[in-house]
């Protein structure tokens, strides 16, 4: 061996020995750096580094929703015939660092914001199977974010897996489907996700139940719980970004979308930062939306500039260019897609009706069963137990929109008898059937005021007001006949008498005289359609009168009286009515000790008297006094009777 081998070995054997000694201090430095509290070695099984309480899965609740949606099970996507797309990209060491924001409103209201980190184009495709569901195809399959229809999340992250990512979109589905977030299927993806190395995973059911993953070359986090209201979790791949808390104080808005987008662009985890996916869920009323935001993220919040990243989407074959994606703090509205409950149970109320004759309008109400209107399907009414047909025997149904449900029908007679109604709401691909209650069909249609004006002797006036019961509504048409004592009155022909309606107002006048007792008045109003009967008690009452005197003078024992006798209108009363005199409170009597009788003919005072012989020069008082007629009530005068002899 020449001296020039033994040089070159000797330089070999330095070498070696330098290398070593590197290599041993490197270890060193690696053993003597400590994590944080929030992360941890990878030199213990998962199972064992935590404990999950078997006892609270995701509840039992979902079970409705599942069977909602024609007994639907999700699934993974369709890989078998995904075609994985070829590239020449190189795949750089810090390729992969995806975050997974969640915010918790309510188990009806959530969202999930994907960040996507990385620098090479992608084509990246959004499909409505059986869930909302991000995925690329270039290099190896790899989905990154799901929400199901019954608000479930999902977001996963990573180095590329090939199948891998593929076994971890099977066993999420698992879960969903048991509705149950259980350990096993959990310890399975920390387990794929530590044999990649890098990555994170989240899911979370509708009622804030969760599981979280992140594991970073050795170091870890591993969490279920549940997600309360209000709150919100960061997973990021790294651990040491984990995060939590309250997602108002912390972007200071109330609007889920823009709270996930929030949190994943201030994520100080990743530098190749492209866009984010934004899936937003919404349960109201039976129906629940799943709304698709995207944004570019172009690093302004971590001091990155990262815009140029931004890749183009394949939403259910609507293409979307990166260049029509907005970035960050705006937004592009993707795509919405609505899912409807079904055999959703509904309530149908009716309620008493009146009607104006009868031509009724039959309602119906119609409610689901979160008291929220039904804005479809039809309605089978019934009138006393009779379903309503047409003229042709076919079943008559009514069209329910926002709840309600009406049809306009003729009843003949419909005084005669009572009726009610009832309604059946016809079941839908959405909504079960149900009936009412019965409801009244009141047919007191008609209410009257009647006055009656009888204060003449010879001349009764009837006003009758008739309007309808229910709104106060002034009547037109129809006519009413009249009865006094159950004799209907007649004209001079022996025809019917008969007023009409008009406005709301019918007047009769009675030229008969009627003598002062009770009366009752019975008042019908008719129609071709519809008959109703009134009765009013009245009165007739003997008229009020009054004496008009002047004041007497005379010269003479034999004097004439000159007055009238008025009625309550100022109308001198007919025929004869009696009279007394009285001088200073005496009456008038003659030799026989009679009072004398004196006569007032149709209203008229004019007779003649002789004065008692006694009397003496002055002034006396003097009363006339009327007797009762029939007609007419008593009354009294008093003036003076100055005597000159």
């Amino acid at each position: 061996m020449s001296k020039k081998h033994y040089h070159n070995i000797i330089i070999l054997i330095v070498l070696s020995t330098i290398f070593l000694s590197l290599s041993v201090i490197s270890a060193e430095d690696i053993d003597n750096d400590k994590t944080s509290t929030d992360t941890a070695e990878d030199n213990t099984e998962f199972e064992d580094s935590y404990e999950i309480d078997e006892e609270t899965p995701y509840g039992s609740n979902d079970n409705n929703i599942l069977k909602s949606q024609d007994e639907k099970i999700f699934k993974s996507s369709q890989t078998d015939n995904i075609e994985v797309e070829s590239t020449d990209d190189s795949i750089e060491e810090n390729e992969g660092d995806c975050s997974s924001s969640i915010v918790q409103k309510n188990e009806n209201e959530t969202a999930i914001s994907f960040r996507l980190d990385s620098g090479a184009k992608l084509n990246l495709y959004i499909t409505n199977n059986s869930a909302i569901k991000q995925f690329k195809t270039q290099g190896s399959y790899f989905f990154h974010v799901m929400m199901t229809p019954n608000g479930w999340v999902v977001g996963t992250g990573g180095l590329d897996s090939g199948t891998e990512n593929q076994k971890i979109e099977s066993i999420a589905m698992r879960m969903i489907n048991n509705n149950n977030i259980d350990a096993q299927s959990v310890n399975e993806i920390f387990k794929i996700k530590q044999n990649i190395g890098r990555g994170h995973f989240i899911i979370k059911a509708p009622n804030g139940t969760y599981a979280a993953i992140q594991y970073f070359y050795g170091k870890y986090t591993k969490e279920m719980g549940v997600l309360k209201s209000g709150e919100y979790i960061v997973c990021p791949n790294d651990p040491k970004y984990y995060r939590k808390g309250s997602y108002i104080s912390t972007t200071g808005t109330t609007n889920l979308s823009d709270a996930t987008r929030y949190l994943a662009s201030h994520d100080r985890y990743g530098t190749l930062r492209s866009q984010i996916t934004t899936l937003e869920y919404v349960n109201r009323n039976h129906q629940r939306s799943i709304n698709v935001y995207l944004a570019n993220d172009d690093g302004r919040y971590v001091g990155c500039n990262s815009r140029s990243y931004c890749n183009d989407f394949n939403i259910t074959g609507k293409i979307i260019r990166s260049t029509q994606i907005p970035v960050i703090n705006n937004k592009l509205h993707a795509a919405t897609y609505t899912y409807r409950d079904k055999n959703v149970k509904t309530f149908t109320t009716t309620n008493s009706i009146y009607t104006n004759g009868s031509t009724v309008t039959l309602k119906a109400n119609v409610v689901d069963d979160l008291s929220a209107n039904v804005n479809e399907g039809k309605v089978i009414f019934k009138i006393n137990g009779q379903t309503i047909k047409d003229d042709s025997g076919n079943v008559i149904k009514a069209k329910v929109t926002n709840g309600k449900a009406t049809y306009r029908y003729n009843i003949p007679y419909i005084w005669k008898n009572n009726f009610t109604y009832t309604a059946k709401y016809i079941p839908t691909e959405y909504y079960r059937d149900s009936s009412s209650k019965e409801s009244a069909i009141i047919t007191n249609l008609i209410k009257t005021s009647i006055s009656i004006d009888s204060k003449s002797s010879n001349k009764i006036t009837v006003t009758t007001n008739v309007n309808y019961t229910n709104n106060n509504v002034k009547t037109t048409g129809g006519m009413l006949i009249y009865k006094i004592n159950g004799v209907t009155l007649k004209d001079n022909n022996n025809n019917i008498i008969k007023t009409s309606v008009k406005n709301g107002i019918s007047t009769l006048t009675i030229d008969k005289r009627y003598s002062p007792n009770k009366y009752t008045l019975t008042v019908s109003y008719i129609r071709s359609d519809y008959r109703q009967d009134f009765q009013k008690e009245f009165t007739i009452n003997p008229i009020n009168t009054r004496i008009v005197l002047n004041p007497i003078t005379t010269k003479s024992l034999n004097t004439r009286i000159n007055g009238k006798l008025l009625d309550a209108n100022n109308v001198t009363v007919n025929g004869i009515v009696k009279a007394c005199v009285k001088i200073n409170g005496i009456t008038l009597k003659n030799s026989n000790n009679e009072t004398i009788i004196f006569n007032v003919t149709n209203g008229i005072i004019a007779f003649n008297i002789t004065l008692p012989s006694n009397l003496k020069a002055r002034t006396y008082n003097f009363t006339l006094q009327t007797q009762e007629r029939k007609e007419y009530r008593p009354t009294t005068a008093r003036t003076t009777l100055t005597l000159q002899i």
